[in-house]
């Protein structure tokens, strides 16, 4: 639990900082988190896949990657207090592109990371019989 909330909070905490630093108008498609959803999407699939297929693994390596810091990294209740948002301020044609395009987006890019990933070489302690996650 310890390791999920470490990288929970690290992965917020970049989150919030570059939210910050790369502020929109409330109006706008949002493209911060858009790409702050679309980039863990892409980094789950190839972190994961690495991680159960390439490598050795750990008790603790996925919690803290996947689970904590990539799980705080990406925020799918933002999207749905954006779209809310867009909706209420008369904008429902921009949430509808934001949902549809976050929807279709980062299933695709988690497969793009898949098949990244899958090019990854395999390490020789993986091939080692590995301890159970």
């Amino acid at each position: 639990m310890l390791v999920i909330l470490v990288g929970g909070f690290l992965g917020t905490l970049c989150r919030y900082e570059l939210s910050t630093h790369w502020s929109q108008s409330g109006t706008a498609f949002p493209l911060t988190i858009f790409t702050i959803n679309v980039s863990g999407s892409l980094l789950i699939g190839i972190i994961l896949t690495a991680i159960i297929e390439k490598l050795r693994p750990t008790r603790y390596l996925r919690p803290l990657t996947c689970v904590g810091f990539l799980g705080g990294w990406t925020t799918m209740s933002t999207l749905a207090v954006e779209s809310d948002h867009l909706i209420s301020s008369n904008h429902p044609e921009v949430a509808f592109a934001y949902v549809f395009a976050t929807m279709i987006v980062t299933p695709l890019v988690a497969a793009l990371g898949i098949s990244l990933a899958h090019l990854l070489p395999r390490s020789r302690e993986a091939d080692e019989k590995a301890p159970d996650q």
